[in-house]
């Protein structure tokens, strides 16, 4: 036996199905909120009534049940169609398509069944109540026109039932709001596109009523980031159904995205000052909360792939699903907005913070740490999230990272973070506050975040370590460093044990008060410096300017360079040598001077053991000024010749008698004595002999290392002693000479010092500056002690930084080879160069330029760059690239980015100006091009542009044009504006630009009235263009000003569009449906507030009464046409005339089909139905077979019947009337009585007819074609 045997579902079941995704709580408050935000509304109000109300006066006696406590939901909005359509049908949601609406599913509003069973809405004049229960109507429900008062309480249920066994109080609606109020009432407007208030009221069962806390607005601001506009220009589905297709999968994702309405849009919202509290109530959002806690610090917004339910996200863990099918796009979707579009997001939103005055703490902002993998539940997709959204980070160099400060009295400054170094929370403040008072710049973030850096893929960022420390001071030098702070950074530095981070830092404090700094071992450089313990500087300190007294530094760093310091820096600890060396001199260093004598073993003794007498012989006076000077040990290099430079020197082989007898009467001067070597000089340098480099360089180290202990026996050098010594030919004297064909070196020259000059000395720099009034020497290496006696006032040895800034200071001044080679310079060692440096030389006119000016580098284009075209006819901008310092000038600053390699917004308020100058040239517009698409790219705040709306710049369909004379087609359609205003060619306009144009303004409703007035003169189908036009015009508050010139451009106009796609007059168009070939027209379907514009320009629900006269005025005028007459029917409907009968069969009429056969009204008579020529229902069937169809009499009954209706005295009338009708000029009437003779052969139609050929008869004739016999 066969039968049908399908599925099928009751409504009871399917509404309890529904319940069962929806659980009893506060989200029946958000499935209302949204039903109500769908519908436009701005206003939501709540109402607990208590009362029980009168059961007079109700639709249904049944419904008196229903007048007890209930739960009223009241919003300003006003249902229409398709709002009314989808409360009826569950699961077929009217918004499915509409992505401006939240509601998908159509289920949401179900929700209420969870509380009531006889759901009631009033909307406008309509009532509807729904009754699955079938208890108060004999259907599901009911909808009517409100003709009579009736109350409309939502009913709370009282008793179990079918659809629930859940009985609702008062009680359960109060907790509900509490639980709503404490919950979500401050976050659920964040979101909402229409709904601005939400009010809740309490009415006792006496009828007061309370007022619990509404909420106007949050005290939050909401914070929508578009991906692709600015921060974040919006992405259609296709842009991402193509990138998800790229990464995840291959279904038909455009048809996915769109059907479940997932765009890539993202909100984020956050307290007014994110940063001063701990938030860690974050929730997801899909326009309305999600019961969905993420312990993130803000609360997102997205189109999330949600179960029907809304109560969670699609299981990210499903297993066994089919990729491409929708539950793994929706899946991927949802990866996709957490792996992309949210880390971009909140990266925008991290930006718009670190704008915002009073931030001090942007990391509370972030994300927080994911601290172990998540196996299930949302938060499987959120736990990459804070690393993903650092890479956004890096990868834009965004402007977030809060730099330490050391005190919160500062304002908060943000950097990029390749230009800042990261500190671990573990770092010591006081480490911080060290390295920071020196110009380091650090940013403090949390571990986790620290972790992320890390971990990531770039490896550019710093990390502070010891070893980072050394690289940032090496730029900074510990310029403006407090004692504290050398100390604390000596610690850090050396907290690895690593000493090389001392290196080049002048840091360590010498016995003499000078700040030094240490080499590498393996440098080879001529000093070493000496380790001194306490008690080993008590007894050889004032031995040694330049030992180190560890006492003096902390102990660890003392501890460590002690045992550290040996063999990998240029320091040592005391050694025998070294203290032989310390007792040479230390008579010296006493005011002693012991090399008088020959250095005799036993006359040492002799005189160690007879101090009286070495006291006697050293105090007796001198009796002579004419003196020989003695050679002492390691001074014979330069002393191969009797005399030096005009000063005479004692033979080395004179017998100790003859030196003794000289040393007696004060004639032998030990060659330590500096004082009386300068004296012995000649006065004039004239005449003295060249000597050889090596001479020159031992007379200076001699000079330098006796000096110091001269001037403790006889004082500082006076002026002479000092010219004296300057005019001796052993300085070398160095200079950087010009080389057209190869990078200029250092040349040295040994030779005197001019006088009146000041003196520089260098190491071995590889540039030299041309400075008026300074010569340049090479002593730091030879004999760097002798520069204070040179240079008494001044003593400088300039590092190369130190030479760098002083050639910067004078760089306007100096040749180009010079300009060239200091920025070779700045550029191979770009890492150790000062900013005040590179600053000075950005503010320096000294780049020679096309036009034969020079500039600043800042004003000088890179022609490399590409902004280089937008000055390819300005010479000022255009560097000069001729000579061979030209070049290197030229990739130096290329290298050091020191020229304009970017847009600026000074740039582009130039170019703006220069463009519009001349807008009618080729160069002009493609200027204009280029310089858009610049600014499309650059991150700039356009705002701050000047322009007039007539200043012609922009590229358009029409030439340049200014911002007031165009549009671009991406905010609005050119259908609105392009016959008034010329189209932007297609470029990305960021928003601070369009705010500079004007443009983040709606258009104006002139244009808009200006472009309708011009579309309607066009002959072209302009249907869809004025829809437009009218769409915007109803989302606008018009004025009666604006109205007035609407209705002066419509006049006499077709403008309203209707259901057939043409264009009507607005006093034929009205909104409900017309009759047929009426004249009347029915708008093409609307939402509310262009239907309440229409109503305004004059539109209507049903034809006016001047609209019909209007319509029959215009009839009269007319010559007749019966083919628009329209005619009443039985069922007093109008009807077209060539579709409406006289009904000339009687009762028999019933039997004829309806279709296409409308009968006139009874009141319509014979008479006149002749004289209209209608249509004869009898006729029309005349001859034709209908199945089923009985004409039910004889014709002859029939015509007996008409006969009836008539008098003999009628037949000349109807007859006239008939050739008029037949439209005949001429009527005549025979009577004929003449009849043939029945033999003779008549010739009939048919022989029943001869008969009629024999009687009288009477003719009509007419001037028409036929007439009529009888």
């Amino acid at each position: 036996m066969e039968e049908d045997f399908a599925q099928g579902t009751t409504p009871l079941g399917a509404l309890r199905g529904i319940l069962g995704n929806y659980p009893y709580s506060v989200g029946l408050f958000r499935e209302l909120l949204q039903n109500s935000d769908d519908a436009g509304a701005a206003k939501q109000v709540f109402v607990l009534d208590r009362r029980t109300h009168s059961t007079t006066s109700l639709y249904h006696p049944k419904l008196a049940s229903t007048q007890g406590p209930a739960l009223l939901a009241y919003n300003d909005a006003k249902f229409n169609a398709y709002d009314w359509h989808a409360l009826k049908f569950a699961y077929e949601s009217s918004k499915a398509d509409d992505s401006s609406k939240i509601g998908k599913y159509g289920v949401g509003f179900r929700s209420v069944f969870h509380i009531t069973d006889c759901p009631q809405i009033v909307s406008g004049n309509v009532f509807a109540m729904f009754d699955p229960l079938q208890a108060f109507t004999d259907s599901a429900g009911k909808r009517l026109n409100l003709s009579h008062r009736y109350h409309h309480p939502l009913p709370l249920r009282h008793t179990a039932s079918k659809i629930s066994s859940k009985v609702v109080g008062p009680h359960d609606i109060d907790h509900l709001f509490h639980e709503f109020i404490y919950e979500e009432i401050e976050i659920s407007l964040l979101f909402l596109q229409n709904i601005q208030h939400i009010e809740i009221h309490d009415i006792n069962e006496r009828g007061v009523s309370k007022c619990m806390p509404s909420f106007p607005s949050p005290d939050l601001h909401r914070s929508g980031v578009e991906i692709t506009t600015q921060l974040t220009p919006q992405l259609s589905p296709s842009t991402t159904s193509t990138r998800l297709k790229i990464k995840r999968s291959s279904g038909d994702i455009t048809r996915i995205l769109k059907e479940h309405k997932l765009l890539p849009n993202i909100g984020i919202a956050t307290p007014l000052d994110p940063t001063s509290e701990e938030l860690t109530s974050g929730r997801l959002f899909t326009f309305l909360p999600l019961p969905l806690p993420t312990g993130f610090p803000v609360h997102l917004h997205a189109y999330f792939a949600l179960t029907q339910s809304r109560q969670n996200l699609r299981n990210s863990r499903e297993i066994g699903l089919v990729p491409g099918t929708d539950d793994y796009i929706l899946i991927e979707w949802n990866k996709l907005l957490f792996d992309h579009y949210i880390p971009q997001a909140w990266k925008l939103f991290l930006e718009v913070l670190a704008d915002m005055d009073g931030i001090f703490d942007i990391f509370k902002a972030w994300p927080p740490e994911q601290r172990s993998p998540a196996t299930s539940g949302e938060n499987v997709y959120w736990e990459s999230l804070p690393a993903r959204m650092f890479e956004f980070i890096a990868s834009a160099s965004s402007p977030i990272w809060p730099v330490y400060h050391g005190n919160n009295s500062s304002p908060p400054e943000f950097r990029p973070l390749d230009s800042l170094i990261v500190s671990e929370p573990t770092i010591p403040r006081s480490v911080l506050h060290a390295l920071t008072a020196v110009r380091l710049r650090f940013t403090c973030p949390p571990q986790y975040v620290v972790d992320l850096i890390k971990n990531s893929r770039f490896k550019t960022f710093a990390i502070l370590t010891p070893e980072e420390a050394h690289n940032g001071l090496l730029v900074y030098m510990l310029r403006n460093a407090s004692k504290e702070d050398i100390s604390v950074i000596l610690q850090y530095l050396l907290s690895t044990q690593n000493v090389l981070n001392l290196v080049d830092l002048p840091i360590i404090t010498a016995a003499s008060g000078q700040i030094i700094a240490l080499s590498p071992a393996s440098a080879n450089t001529s000093v070493t410096y000496t380790l001194l313990v306490r008690t080993e500087f008590d007894v050889f300190g004032s031995c040694d300017d330049n030992a180190i007294p560890l006492h003096l530094l902390p102990l660890k760093v003392a501890d460590t360079l002690r045992i550290h310091g040996p063999g990998s820096l240029n320091v040592e600890t005391l050694a025998v040598p070294r203290i032989i060396d310390y007792l040479t001199i230390y008579p010296n260093r006493l005011g002693l001077d012991l090399s008088l004598v020959r250095n005799d073993p036993l006359a040492v003794k002799w005189l160690s053991n007879s101090p009286p007498l070495l006291t006697s012989f050293i105090a007796r006076p001198a009796n002579s000024r004419d003196a020989i000077v003695q050679v002492s040990w390691g001074t014979s290099g330069f002393c191969s010749t009797p005399v030096i430079l005009g000063v005479p020197f004692l033979d080395a082989d004179l017998s100790e008698i003859a030196q003794g007898i000289l040393a007696l009467y004060g004639l032998l001067k030990s060659i330590s004595d500096i004082h009386t070597l300068l004296d012995l000089l000649p006065s004039t340098p004239t005449g003295l002999q060249a000597l050889s480099k090596d001479a020159c360089v031992s007379i200076l180290k001699h000079l330098s290392s006796r000096a110091s202990g001269s001037c403790i026996m006889h004082g500082p050098f006076n002026e002479e002693q000092i010219r004296r010594l300057r005019n001796l030919p052993i300085f070398p004297v160095v200079h950087f000479p010009f080389s057209d064909r190869t990078p200029s070196t250092i040349a040295t020259e040994w030779t005197r010092l001019p006088d009146g000059l000041a003196l520089k000395s260098v190491a071995n720099p590889s540039f030299l500056p041309s400075i008026g009034g300074v010569v340049f020497v090479q002593l730091s290496s030879i004999a760097p002690d002798i520069l204070q006696y040179l240079e008494p006032s001044n003593p400088v040895h300039l590092s190369d930084v130190q030479l760098l800034s002083l050639t910067v200071d004078h760089f306007v001044d100096q040749p180009d080879h010079i300009q060239a080679a200091a920025l070779r310079y700045i550029s191979q060692h770009r890492l150790r160069i000062p900013p005040y440096i590179l600053e000075t030389v950005r503010q320096a006119e000294f780049v020679a330029v096309q036009d034969g000016t020079r500039r600043m580098p800042m004003d000088v284009v890179d022609p490399d760059s590409p902004i280089a075209p937008l000055y390819q006819a300005s010479l000022a901008h255009q560097v000069r690239r001729e000579t061979l310092s030209d070049q290197v000038i030229v990739q130096a600053l290329q290298s050091l980015e020191l020229m304009q390699r970017s847009l600026t917004i000074q740039m582009a308020q130039e170019r703006i100006d220069a463009i519009a100058s001349d807008p009618h040239s080729l160069n002009s517009v493609e200027l204009s091009r280029l310089l858009l698409s610049l600014m499309g790219r650059a991150h700039l705040e356009y705002s701050q542009l000047t322009m007039s709306p007539e200043q012609r710049w922009l590229p358009t369909t029409e030439g340049l044009r200014g911002p007031g004379e165009c549009r671009d087609g991406t905010r609005f359609s050119p259908h609105l504006f392009d016959r008034v205003l010329a189209v932007l060619e297609p470029f990305n306009i960021p928003y601070s630009l369009r705010q500079a144009l004007g443009w983040d303004r709606p258009l104006s409703t002139e244009v808009l009235i200006q472009q309708l007035d011009r579309v309607l003169q066009s002959s072209e189908d302009v249907f869809s263009v004025v829809l437009d036009i009218m769409k915007e015009l109803g989302s606008r508050s018009c004025g009666d000003v604006e109205l007035s010139s609407l209705r002066s451009v419509t006049h006499d106009r077709k403008w309203v569009p209707t259901t057939d796609r043409q264009l009507s007059h607005s006093m034929n168009a009205i909104f409900s449906q017309p009759m047929t070939e009426s004249g009347f027209y029915q708008i093409y379907p609307i939402d509310q507030r262009t239907q309440d514009f229409l109503r305004r320009m004059g539109c209507t629900d049903r034809p006016t009464t001047d609209a019909i006269l209007f319509k029959l005025q215009a009839a009269r005028e007319q010559p007749p046409s019966l083919n628009i007459l329209l005619v009443p029917d039985v069922t007093n409907t109008l009807r077209p005339f060539s579709e409406t009968f006289f009904n000339d069969i009687g009762d028999q009429a019933r039997l004829i089909p309806s279709e296409n056969n409308f009968i006139s009204h009874h009141l319509l008579d014979e008479s006149l139905a002749r004289k209209l020529n209608l249509g004869r229902l009898g006729l029309k069937y005349v001859g034709l077979s209908i199945p089923g169809v009985d004409m039910g009499e004889k014709p002859v009954i029939t015509v007996r019947k008409n006969l009836g209706q008539y008098t003999e005295k009628q037949f000349v009338t109807e007859f006239l009337a008939n050739a008029s009708d037949a439209n005949a000029t001429e009527f005549s009437l025979l009577v004929n009585d003449f009849h043939p003779d029945p033999s003779e052969d008549i010739q009939a139609l048919s022989p029943v007819m001869a008969k009629f050929c024999v009687s009288p008869s009477l003719s009509s004739i007419t001037s028409n074609v036929c007439g009529r016999g009888f």
